[in-house]
């Protein structure tokens, strides 16, 4: 399978009003680092992205931040993250190569998608 391919679950969307309501993927990015939970790879459940309403939620303040689409029914943001990010307890940031294999490969091509919009 083609780890940039669009995912079939993915609807592009430029209308946030019209997105299901609740918790949706947040990509976030400082440069090309994705913001991911590191709560999860410590209990073995591999990386996440954050999977929330609103990035103030885990307490970051987005320099700007754009509505993808919906991804299995989740509304999906791209983000950009202050270079003086200062990160919340259970969140790290790290390159987006290197997650390619640790993220599902739905999430790494959004993620891909994303760090255009905000690079």
């Amino acid at each position: 399978m083609n780890p940039f391919a669009e995912p079939s679950d993915f609807v592009a969307g430029v209308d946030p009003t019209k997105t299901p309501a609740g918790a949706g993927w947040w990509f976030g990015f400082c440069g090309s680092r994705l913001l991911v939970t590191v709560a999860a790879v410590q209990s073995g459940q591999g990386v996440c992205v954050p999977r929330v309403e609103s990035l103030e939620d885990v307490g970051i303040e987005a320099v700007r931040s754009q509505y993808l689409g919906n991804l299995a029914n989740r509304p999906c943001y791209a983000a950009e993250l202050p270079p003086d990010l200062a990160l919340p307890t259970g969140l790290d940031l790290l390159p987006l190569r290197d997650l390619h294999g640790q993220l599902e490969e739905p999430m790494f091509a959004q993620a891909g998608r994303a760090v255009q919009l905000v690079d």
